[in-house]
């Protein structure tokens, strides 16, 4: 054999040799996990297996761990360590065997995980959610997705500022059990709300003296407003009479009545904007008669089709 062919060997015999080394600890904590086994105290088996993991990693004792757990009755946890140990073995051709066990050990038992779904619908999804199951924080990703759990019991809780937090809790009794549990669209504290309220106050407070003042700029702001708006009336007008002469016109009955309904909408839009521009009129004549005095904060909308008209004045009115 050449020495070129000789160099795989010797990197396999150097792995082999590498990972044989003893390492006391890990192996008493497998000998201890062994005999508890025989004595069927599964749950401190598997504390011993996953010490003699942690000290010492090894595919035996992830093995003996998966098995264990089984045992136990946690078969999420198993699954998932035989799965782990396929993917450990994979690229190894002296562990082709213990591939093989541990995925058809995995597959075995896919088919009986119970699985837990927390759904957070759209409407549930406030910011700074954070979403727990049994005090561990939950993946966003993982959100409205079947997730294979143990059995047992789990308790959930969703919390997000300024909003009250919300616990539940559920029990997974049996094998390919499924269960849902949805977080709920979440309430704004008292806290919340007060302070909203109390930041409010504080700015009516700090308004300036000045606001109190004598002042013709809100009366002329108003009058152009309503000037504009009447503008706007006078043109939803005009378009709707064209339009309605044009459906008149119309030979085709369809285009008629399309026509017809625009005309109708902007008719309406124009009587709301012209209400509008009446009302906004009115209060900067208000003004005027009280002499401009205080501080005003109108906010004005307007919508073409409805002619909705929405006015809001403030301060020492």
């Amino acid at each position: 054999m050449t020495p070129l062919r000789l160099l795989p060997a010797l990197a396999l015999a150097l792995a082999a040799s590498a990972t044989a080394q003893p390492n006391p600890p890990a192996e008493a904590a497998f000998r201890d996990g062994m005999r508890l086994m025989t004595e069927k105290r599964y749950a401190e088996a598997c504390e011993a297996f996953a010490a003699s993991d942690r000290v010492g990693p090894s595919i035996g004792a992830k093995m003996k761990l998966a098995d264990c757990e089984e045992k136990r009755g946690r078969l999420a946890t198993a699954w998932a360590t035989f799965l782990d140990v396929a993917s450990l073995t994979r690229e190894d051709p002296a562990r082709q065997a213990e591939r093989a066990v541990a995925e058809q050990r995995a597959a075995a038992l896919e088919v009986r995980l119970p699985h837990l779904t927390i759904s957070v619908p759209e409407g549930s999804r406030v910011e700074g959610l954070v979403v727990m199951r049994d005090g561990v924080a939950i993946d966003p990703g993982l959100w409205n997705r079947a997730i294979p759990v143990d059995r047992g019991a789990y308790t959930v809780t969703a919390r997000a500022p300024g909003h009250r937090a919300w616990t539940t809790s559920v029990t997974i009794a049996g094998d390919g059990e499924e269960r849902t549990i949805e977080v709920p669209r979440f309430e704004v504290t008292e806290r919340a709300m007060d302070g909203a309220a109390t930041g409010a106050r504080e700015v009516d407070a700090g308004a300036s003296p000045r606001s109190t003042e004598r002042s013709w700029v809100w009366p002329g702001v108003l009058g152009a407003t309503a000037v504009a708006l009447g503008g706007v009336a006078l043109g939803l007008e005009v378009s709707a009479r064209g339009r309605y002469d044009d459906a008149l016109a119309s030979m085709d009955p369809i285009a008629r009545d399309e026509l017809y309904d625009s005309a109708v909408a902007r008719r309406r839009g124009a009587l709301g904007v012209g209400v509008g521009a009446l009302a906004v009129a009115g209060v900067a004549g208000w003004l005027v008669w009280r002499g401009g005095r205080a501080a005003v904060r109108p906010a004005v909308a307007v919508t073409a089709d409805g002619g909705y008209v929405g006015l809001a004045i403030g301060g020492g009115l």
